[in-house]
């Protein structure tokens, strides 16, 4: 196991907690100001994502029948808990609608949320039901076209390269015209390009010596904290650049310092990392209720608001890590022993 990757998994799901707290603090009390540079936790995740695909199928390149193992690890990993998570958005928008922000339904909005395909809700925006949901499409997206090309027996790396290089420069001359499928074809793509070269460096035995890396690590974090004094649109608009390029760095600095951390400190950042999808999914419906019961607690208006900022983090925090313990494993590993079963008795037929 990649212990930092980790570590720089949790880093990215704690970033986009923290960013959304500060939101839901700020729309329900004001005296805050939202935390943006929080949103780099997404760009984090995709550079890693691009590492780590490279990293855990670079023996198997060539080989026959791996792009369905591949798929297959993938849907087991993420399709099980975005569609319990996705259902209960759905039961929630039905049943407690003061619960969510939004409570019209479109019937092909709500399918293609759980098909990862991008949509127009009934405000003409592109995100599915669970919001944070819309970073999962390009996810599935980027397996589809890594699962294509072991296919094809292609090497992965220069292939994908070419493709997303021009997805994201045709996004450069999207419009809303084009459908929502097209919000697809964006310089976000190119994050995943990042993490495979980083990946491919790695491979090949280079790494970022470890005086940069020790440097670097922390630099390109305060990196991404000193964003927030950019222009939120500008810098969303511009998030391959100003926070895609220095979490990819962050990430090339993780690789090159792995296994020179230890301390509980440590375990505990890995044991969140392996938390980090469900921390991302889940804390928005910890935020929702959690918002909802310090309104009535305190009033809409709150002078002491920052106070709130610990509890509500450390509560949304624990929210994913107990859907983790009690939902995402035992259902991880549920399907995983039946597909390692399915394979095996397929083996002894054969």
């Amino acid at each position: 196991m990649l212990y930092n990757v980790q570590a720089g998994r949790a880093l990215a799901a704690l970033m986009v907690v923290y960013l959304h707290v500060t939101a839901m603090i700020s729309e329900r009390f004001g005296g805050m100001e939202w935390f943006y540079p929080g949103a780099a936790g997404v760009d984090i995740f995709f550079a890693i994502s691009g590492f780590l695909m490279v990293m855990t199928t670079a023996g198997q390149w060539g080989q026959p029948g791996v792009w369905r193992s591949f798929i297959v690890r993938r849907i087991i990993r993420i399709v099980p808990l975005y569609w319990l998570m996705t259902a209960a958005k759905l039961a929630q928008m039905l049943v407690i609608p003061a619960l969510a922000q939004r409570s019209t339904l479109v019937p092909w909005h709500v399918v293609a949320s759980f098909l990862f395909i991008p949509a127009w809700n009934a405000e003409h925006e592109a995100i599915p039901l669970i919001p944070l949901g819309w970073t999962l499409s390009f996810e599935m997206l980027f397996y589809v076209l890594f699962a294509a090309a072991l296919a094809l027996r292609l090497r992965p790396v220069p292939w994908l390269t070419a493709v997303l290089v021009a997805g994201a420069a045709i996004g450069l001359f999207r419009t809303d015209g084009w459908g929502a499928e097209a919000r697809l074809l964006d310089p976000l793509l190119l994050e995943f390009v990042f993490g495979m070269g980083i990946a491919m460096a790695a491979l090949r035995g280079r790494y970022l010596p470890v005086p940069v890396a020790l440097v670097g690590a922390p630099a390109m974090f305060l990196v991404l904290v000193a964003t927030n004094w950019l222009d939120p649109g500008w810098a969303n608009g511009h998030r391959a650049l100003v926070w895609g390029v220095p979490g990819a760095i962050l990430l090339a600095c993780l690789v090159a310092l792995e296994g020179r951390w230890r301390g509980r400190l440590f375990r505990l950042a890995c044991f969140l990392g392996d938390a980090s999808y469900a921390i991302y999914l889940a804390h928005g419906f910890v935020l929702s209720i959690v918002g909802v019961l310090f309104t009535r607690l305190f009033g809409p208006r709150f002078d002491w608001s920052g106070w709130l900022l610990l509890p509500t983090f450390v509560l949304a925090v624990a929210g994913g890590v107990i859907v983790h313990l009690l939902i995402e494993r035992p259902v991880t590993d549920w399907l995983r022993r039946r597909w390692h079963e399915r394979r095996l008795r397929r083996a002894v037929s054969a």
